[in-house]
């Protein structure tokens, strides 16, 4: 088995979303007024 070492600041989503039906859709915040979808530098 090969490790591979991924550094600490390597970008990663931390609560990946799963939703629920047939239509395709996309899990996304408020920030500062704005609907966001994916990572950001918060």
């Amino acid at each position: 088995m090969t490790v591979i070492d991924i550094p600490d600041d390597f970008p990663h989503d931390p609560f990946p979303a799963a939703l629920a039906w047939a239509q395709p859709k996309l899990a996304g915040r408020m920030v500062d007024g704005k609907f966001v979808v994916g990572l950001t530098h918060q």
